[in-house]
């Protein structure tokens, strides 16, 4: 049996709200719009309100399903070229929820978290060539940040060379 995975849908509480937070603030173009019950973006993510995804269940299915906001146990990733310009476009925008601003991790990449308006956690972090470009431009080599990413020297030259 051969499975193709398709995207990502979100169950969310207002669908005109989700959607205009989603092109808005993270840049995603709709594909497809369904007035009220549905919309996808170019990227693979869909949004539904739930009691549009409970009517495609059974009656017993959608009885038992427990929808929550704020789970915290998957994110959203998206990847910019120029993390701190993005995070001062978004700070303009009081009204979001903030995990954490720009912050290094282990492998060199600069990442922030927030959520969107029904509690979902959206990473944003720099695109990884560009920090294998930066770590390099710092005066790592190549096997250095070959092993700051847990990587072979090969796929590090190549994000560099991606990168120019």
């Amino acid at each position: 049996m051969e499975m193709k995975y398709e995207g990502l849908l979100l169950i969310v509480a207002d669908l005109k709200a989700a959607k205009d937070f989603y092109e808005s603030v993270l840049g995603q173009t709709a594909s497809f719009y369904y007035e009220g019950e549905m919309v996808s973006f170019e990227s693979g993510i869909s949004l539904a309100p739930e009691s549009t995804y409970k009517s495609w269940m059974t009656d017993e299915a959608a009885r038992g399903l427990n929808v929550r906001s704020q789970s915290n146990n998957f994110q959203l990733y998206f990847e910019v070229e120029d993390i701190e310009g993005c995070y001062a476009t978004l700070k303009e925008n009081s009204e979001l929820n903030w995990l954490h601003a720009p912050i290094e991790v282990d492998y060199g990449a600069r990442t922030m978290r927030l959520y969107d308006l029904d509690g979902h956690i959206i990473e944003i972090s720099e695109a990884i060539a560009l920090v294998a470009k930066r770590l390099a431009d710092e005066g790592m080599t190549t096997a250095e940040i070959a092993e700051k990413f847990g990587d072979s020297v090969e796929t590090v030259e190549a994000l560099i060379e991606e990168s120019k």
